[in-house]
């Protein structure tokens, strides 16, 4: 979630030990960062929990960089409006020796979590999501390879990674630190791990209405950005964009790790997206109102790219859909099972858009359009370790909206071999007149020419609404599904 339940899943791993772990970029905007297994999984399984793996020792600041950053807590501390942090350690990483940190850490998880997170991998590649043989170890590589700074939870670390120890810090360097050392002034005020765990495995987030754990992290990084972003402009002054993008044009940047486009967008959300909810709260209220969403946090993505929605305090329009166990009698249910939301369905189109399909990609950009209510499921087969299937069920809030998702939904199921009969002016599907798919209609589809997962996608009958199945098989498939 960062994103959705099953993003969570294997991403755990690379992110056990750090609470934000911000991309080296000197983006005069939100950077890209990630945040430690707090994606929406269901109270019935979900994300897994491994022990954090230890940091490596950090090497202290030098003087004249520790000088640097005294000031830096200094600012951001009046900028805020919360107390100077207290750390029990700080200091400085190598990029090498993170990567090491994070691929040490994928080996030493338990058994039972390391078994989710390779399953919640393959969802994603049963998807389409990322690139088919793409690994944990990738995962953890490119991850990895785009973190600048991170604050650990867990140890109160503070830490700035380099290439090579800098005579000076750069301003985007101390713009990261700027956003990790908020997330150490949260901890002393909020007490992010008990924050984060108030929300796990939610009764509202398990009914299908709410997606809270997911929204936590949201939260506080939204919280962390927006002050980045504030202490740059009491630094610079209101040209510190310009500022920024001008020594970035300058600079010598270590390589940036390309992560697959849908694990980008995920990770982006609660750096972009939550960044500007914050800022529409603290308009309303100040840094008071900030503080208050640490007792009271958005409940959905819909809350966060629609603030009036949040105000009004509007939930998912439906509950979780019924469960597959009768229809595989035997199958255990996967990891990452949780809301679908608004984001995640535009992650999800633009992810699977080609190049060419301008209107898929601008559906992706501004996310699940009406979307009403949304849920993913995995399961497993038990007794064969190859079957596997993903449920998508969403609903949306009218029939066009609803016809406006199949239409950016048909050249991506044309590209699977199902294509889907779209009229240029997009009419209700329930009403009179021509409709990409009727109520009750289904078409289904192979990913592969020979072999690998297969589709099927259905449209309700009784409501504006689609379910998406894909499986590992045909017979699979033929399971959950009409003859």
């Amino acid at each position: 979630m960062r994103h959705f339940g099953l993003l969570a899943v294997p991403l755990v791993v690379v992110t056990a030990t750090t609470l934000a772990a911000c991309d080296g970029d000197n983006n005069p905007g939100p950077s890209v960062t990630a945040t430690p297994g707090t994606g929406d999984a269901a109270a019935d399984g979900g994300t897994p929990s491994p022990t954090p793996y230890p940091l490596p020792t950090l090497t202290p600041f030098p003087s004249n960089l520790a000088q640097q950053v005294e000031g830096i807590k200094e600012l951001v501390a009046r900028v805020r409006g919360l107390p100077a942090p207290t750390l029990d350690r700080e200091g400085i990483l190598s990029a090498a020796s993170v990567e090491q940190h994070y691929l040490e850490a994928l080996n030493s998880m338990a058994e039972e979590d390391a078994l989710e997170a390779k399953a919640g991998n393959r969802v994603l590649q049963m998807l389409g999501l990322v690139p088919d043989g793409y690994s944990l170890e990738d995962m953890s590589s490119d991850y990895s390879g785009n973190i600048a700074g991170f604050y650990s939870i867990q140890e109160d670390a503070f830490v700035v990674v380099v290439g090579q120890t800098p005579d000076k810090l750069s301003l985007s360097q101390e713009l990261t630190i700027a956003h990790e050392l908020t997330h150490a002034m949260q901890d002393d005020a909020f007490d992010l791990d008990e924050f984060h765990q108030r929300y796990k495995d939610h009764a509202q987030d398990s009914a299908g209405y709410t997606s809270y754990e997911e929204m936590t992290s949201c939260v506080d990084e939204g919280d962390a950005t927006f002050t980045e972003l504030k202490y740059a402009e009491a630094l610079l002054g209101p040209d510190w964009r310009d500022r920024i993008r001008a020594e970035s044009d300058g600079d010598q940047q270590r390589p940036r790790a390309e992560l697959p486009p849908f694990l980008e967008d995920e990770l982006s959300f609660d750096y972009s997206h939550c960044y500007k909810f914050i800022e529409s709260v603290f308009e309303k209220g100040g840094w008071k109102a900030v503080n208050d969403l640490y007792q009271n946090p958005p409940a959905t993505q819909e809350q966060v790219l629609d603030f009036d929605k949040f105000l009004d305090g509007q939930l998912a329009s439906r509950a979780a859909p019924p469960g597959l166990e009768d229809k595989l009698p035997g199958w255990q249910e996967g990891p990452g099972s949780g809301q679908f939301g608004e984001y995640d369905v535009g992650a999800y189109v633009r992810a699977l858009s080609s190049d060419d399909n301008f209107l898929g990609s601008l559906y992706g950009y501004f996310g699940g359009i009406g979307w009403g209510a949304g849920w993913l499921r995995s399961y497993s087969d038990p007794s064969d370790s190859d079957r596997a299937l993903v449920q998508i069920s969403l609903s949306f809030e009218s029939d066009d909206d609803c016809n406006s998702f199949l239409k950016v939904f048909a050249p991506i199921a044309a590209g699977f071999g199902a294509p889907i009969d779209v009229p240029d002016i997009v009419n209700v599907f329930r009403d009179n007149g021509p409709s990409p798919i009727s109520a009750g209609d289904t078409v289904s589809w192979s990913n592969g020419p020979t072999a690998g997962p297969v589709g099927f996608i259905t449209v309700s009958s009784t409501q504006p609404g689609v379910d998406i199945f894909v499986a590992t098989d045909a017979d699979t498939l033929s399971m959950v599904t009409p003859p």
